[in-house]
């Protein structure tokens, strides 16, 4: 089996289902000026990091940080414009100055390339075989290609850009700026268009990933569509219930969770898109609102942590799924949630970082 995950606020292509303990209370909490647009809290596929752009970013362990130096959390010192996830590295890092380094975790980055492309405008991912894929979505530079680290030069680069890219094996799957709500997937080593698609009925919303041999978008008509990754060519449409604009996670396992605050309900994909289980939620005064279904974070235990546009984190449990349990409520809103070693982290725009978990509470009184 085979599945490859469109990375959203992650830094891998696989969504493994996490652990969490069942009584969560606060571990910790410190305040974190928030920088609207560069601060972030990303996932690893073992780890967690908070991005805050010209500190450079923080590696956050399963140690409770401590009062003013933050230890054991390592902090790497690079500014960064952007950073991507990579399939031979923990992470791609574009720093303001065009540098572009390899991360592996606990290590120091590794200068790979230099783009002479503006830094604000640059995107990198981490391809394998020490290659990575570059765009420029400068108005006057609209350009993409693919390095090789090693000679420090574009094995190939062509005009335009993907609105989204995802790198699976030998090809570049991509929505073309100048061609939307059609697929196309360009050879990794040379550039070459393999394919391109008809238009997909309905209009692309986003990337889900890849399970299998087939692509997977959801359309913004509540549908999903599935794609040949041979030719492009449509295998399946799946109208779906209940949910206008169906943004999802991709767990590691083929299955898509769907929730967008009034229902949840989990498709499986390997089995073109069964439905497994299907809630509506109770509605109440209190009940969630619309949530960003491709936020969420399914469970080992079959729960699902998500968060809504009213800054309130949510978990659903098999046990009532009509009834998500508030587990947290920021009155000034959530820049992010992550789920890393057992503990839930929320990001809140206000400025507080804290982990919630099954340990004691600690309060650090901390400025950064």
């Amino acid at each position: 089996m085979r599945v490859i995950a469109y990375p959203v606020q992650s830094l891998s292509f696989t969504t493994p289902r996490v652990a969490l303990g069942k009584e969560l209370t606060l571990q910790w909490k410190l305040p974190w000026r928030v920088q609207p647009g560069r601060t972030r809290l990303l996932a690893t596929r073992d780890n967690a990091l908070l991005v805050n752009g010209e500190q450079g970013w923080f590696e956050i362990g399963n140690a409770t940080p401590e009062a003013g130096t933050l230890a054991p959390w390592k902090r790497y010192d690079v500014r960064v414009a952007d950073i991507g996830a990579a399939i031979d590295a923990d992470a791609l890092v574009l720093d303001s100055k065009g540098a572009v380094f390899r991360w592996q975790a606990g290590q120091s980055p590794e200068p790979v390339w230099r783009s002479e492309w503006p830094a604000a405008h640059t995107i990198v991912l981490g391809l394998s075989g020490g290659r990575l894929f570059a765009q420029c979505a400068a108005d006057s530079r609209r350009s993409m290609g693919v390095v090789a680290t090693q000679e420090g030069k574009f094995l190939w680069s062509q005009k335009g850009t993907g609105n989204w890219v995802l790198p699976v094996e030998d090809l570049l799957l991509m929505e073309r700026n100048d061609t939307y709500n059609v697929l196309v997937a360009l050879e990794t080593s040379s550039g070459k268009q393999r394919w391109k698609s008809k238009p997909v009925r309905g209009g692309i919303s986003t990337v889900i990933g890849v399970v299998d041999d087939m692509l997977w978008v959801a359309t913004r008509e509540s549908s999903l569509c599935a794609l040949d990754l041979d030719n492009g060519g449509v295998r399946t449409e799946v109208q779906v219930k209940n949910n206008r604009v169906p943004l999802g996670r991709l767990d590691e396992e083929g299955r898509l969770h769907l929730c967008q605050g009034l229902n949840y309900q989990v498709l499986d994909l390997r089995e073109g898109s069964k439905l497994l289980s299907y809630t509506e939620f109770r509605r109440t005064e209190k009940a969630p609102s619309t949530a960003p279904g491709n936020l969420a974070w399914p469970g080992r235990d079959g729960r699902l942590v998500f968060h809504d546009d009213r800054g309130r984190v949510w978990s659903v449990s098999p046990e009532t799924p009509a009834e998500p349990r508030l587990l947290w409520e920021s009155p000034n809103g959530l820049a992010g949630i992550a789920v890393s070693h057992e503990r839930l982290l929320i990001l809140e725009n206000g400025g507080s970082f804290m982990a919630l978990g099954a340990e004691p509470s600690h309060v650090i009184r901390t400025v950064i």
